[in-house]
C-alpha cells in the first residue's frame, strides 16, 4: 500500500471542494442496504478501493461509526476518508 503519494494541489483542491463527494448521502444510504456495520464497511471499502477491508480497516472503522452522531455521518466519513487516502490518489 502506498501511504505517501504526494499528489498536486488541483487534485486536493477538487477532492475537497466537489460536491459529488461532499454529499455522501446517496451513497451511504446505498451501502447502509448492505446490513451490519462490518457489511457497510466492507462494501464502502469494495466500493472505494475495490477491496476488502482488513480486520483492523473493519475493527476501527465500525468502532468510530459507533462514536458518530449519527450512523449516515459515521459511514459519510469513512467513504470521504477513503477517497481522501493516498491509496485511492495513486491507484485511481
Amino acid at each position: 500500500m502506498v501511504e505517501d503519494y504526494a499528489h498536486g494541489m488541483p487534485q486536493v483542491l477538487r477532492l475537497m471542494n466537489s460536491q459529488q463527494l461532499l454529499n455522501t448521502t446517496a451513497v451511504v444510504e446505498r451501502l447502509a442496504k448492505a446490513g451490519g456495520p462490518e457489511s457497510v464497511v466492507e462494501a464502502t471499502y469494495l466500493r472505494v478501493l475495490s477491496r476488502q477491508p482488513t480486520d483492523e480497516e473493519t475493527r476501527r472503522a465500525v468502532k468510530y461509526v459507533a462514536g458518530s452522531k449519527s450512523p449516515a455521518k459515521g459511514y459519510g466519513d469513512l467513504f470521504w476518508a477513503l477517497v481522501n487516502s493516498a491509496e485511492f490518489l495513486f491507484n485511481h
